[in-house]
């Protein structure tokens, strides 16, 4: 089956369960091909549904996402993001969490999709901050 959502093409959707300050960790193709690390945190210093981002090698990328995880509500991100290169095409990737009631489980969803072939000839699995 293949599916696409305008020209980007889905590579993987699921959906987790959460808890707030526990971290997820996702990994595209072979074990560390890609990897990709989010990290739930609450931070009263921090606005609502924030974020930011690094690279701890040239694959693995880990996402801080702040004050996602609350009594109710949901939050993520409006757009497809690029976050780097996958099997020679780039790679985006959206977000979800929902919250549905105090003392419930948060729901992360995740979508990665491949775009375009990238025009060198990048090592598969790659990651840049775009």
């Amino acid at each position: 089956m293949k599916r696409k959502m305008g020209n980007l093409e889905v590579l993987v959707t699921e959906s987790i369960l959460i808890e707030a300050d526990r971290s997820v960790e996702i990994c595209l193709g072979d074990a560390d091909d890609f990897v990709s690390i989010f990290h739930f945190v609450t931070d009263a210093s921090k606005p609502e549904y924030s974020n930011d981002s690094s690279l701890t090698n040239e694959k693995t990328i880990v996402f801080n996402l702040y004050n996602f995880i609350k009594d109710t509500g949901s939050g993520g991100s409006k757009y497809p993001m690029q976050v780097g290169t996958f099997q020679n095409r780039k790679l985006y990737l959206s977000i979800l969490v929902n919250n549905f009631g105090s003392g419930v489980q948060a729901l992360f969803s995740y979508t990665y999709y491949l775009g375009e072939k990238k025009q060198s000839s990048a090592v598969s699995g790659t990651i840049s901050l775009n």
